[in-house]
């Protein structure tokens, strides 16, 4: 939940030290949490993959409102695996959002905590 307040924070504008820190905590989730499984269950998705399973879309629609991409193959490879097979798991799949209402929904909540200059 940190990524995404940190992201959704007029802090964005401090840029790369906010960057750092949301790619310092994915990272620590990354590695001590999902390590070298394909999921955080092992080889099948779990209770924790489906607790964590908002970074699959939102996180993405929150990189696209902001215009950074943090969730990337070069970056953070086992998410970035991870998300990938978590959105084709077909009960996950089945049910995901619309991406561009959920963009539009990030930005109208964005614009709801953010004050504008």
């Amino acid at each position: 939940m940190y990524c995404l307040k940190i992201l959704m924070e007029e802090t964005w504008l401090d840029g790369q030290k906010t960057i750092e820190s949301v790619l310092e905590t994915l990272k620590i989730l990354e590695e001590q949490g999902l390590g070298d499984k394909k999921f955080f269950g092992g080889d099948g998705s779990n209770l924790v993959d489906i607790t964590h399973g908002w970074l699959a879309l939102w996180f993405e629609a929150i990189e696209e409102m902001v215009g950074v991409k943090l969730l990337e193959p070069s970056t953070l490879p086992r998410l970035h695996a991870w998300v990938q097979n978590f959105k084709q798991v077909p009960v996950i799949r089945d049910n995901l959002p619309d991406y561009q209402k959920l963009v539009a929904h990030m930005k109208r909540v964005r614009e709801m905590l953010v004050p504008q200059a």
